[in-house]
């Protein structure tokens, strides 16, 4: 790729261009340039590339705040996720694909339901509503939510996920509050098809007869 200051923030290999040594300036429209991107030299890295540096494995847990080398890692996968949104309606629109994209979204998980975890999730194994949690699923960490319609992330869970969430895991009466007024402003509550598939399922936790 050109050299950028974005590029060599995430640690991508770049182009070395020397203007002092006698190369000139390399600037989009000039002759080393247009020449350069004839030879197949790119202003973006692939789509590709850039995800799997978002979605990069980090050894050990990706909030050891007290490691150098585990900073260092995030900090490269968050600068590549960082350019993926600045450039993404722009240069990437055309050929991102919810379906087919890796785990590269930082997301808040139920057993520890922070923005600080370290949890990665493709788009469409997420939500971006918070609320999900209670239901334990991932959920987007609220710094992208902003962005859960460009990246293909869903407001709630599919409603086939939440029955058969509880048909697996129905409430605990301590839980079944929350649980219930969450799928209350889901589509779920709408789905007809979902409304009879739930009133054959024995999820909703009641008393005892004394």
């Amino acid at each position: 790729c050109f050299p950028s200051d974005e590029l060599r923030a995430m640690g991508a290999t770049t182009l070395k261009w020397d203007a002092a040594a006698g190369g000139g300036g390399l600037k989009k429209g000039g002759k080393p340039y247009a020449f350069l991107s004839s030879l197949g030299v790119r202003a973006h890295p692939p789509l590709a590339s850039l995800l799997a540096m978002a979605a990069a494995p980090i050894e050990g847990r990706a909030d050891a705040k007290k490691d150098p080398a585990v900073e260092s890692a995030r900090k490269h996968r968050d600068t590549a996720l960082a350019y993926l949104l600045n450039h993404l309606s722009q240069v990437y629109a055309s050929e991102y694909d919810a379906r087919t994209a890796p785990a590269f979204l930082p997301v808040m998980h139920p057993s520890e339901p922070t923005d600080a975890g370290g949890h990665m999730a493709k788009p469409l194994q997420c939500a971006a509503g918070a609320g999900c949690l209670s239901m334990g699923f991932a959920a987007l960490e609220p710094r992208l939510v902003p962005f859960a319609r460009q990246l293909g992330v869903p407001e709630f869970p599919a409603s086939s996920a939440l029955v058969q969430r509880l048909k697996t895991h129905p409430p605990s009466p301590d839980e079944a509050p929350v649980v219930f007024a969450y799928l209350a402003g889901t589509p779920l509550a709408r789905d007809r098809s979902a409304i009879l598939e739930l009133q054959k399922i024995a999820f909703i936790p009641v008393l005892a007869a004394v």
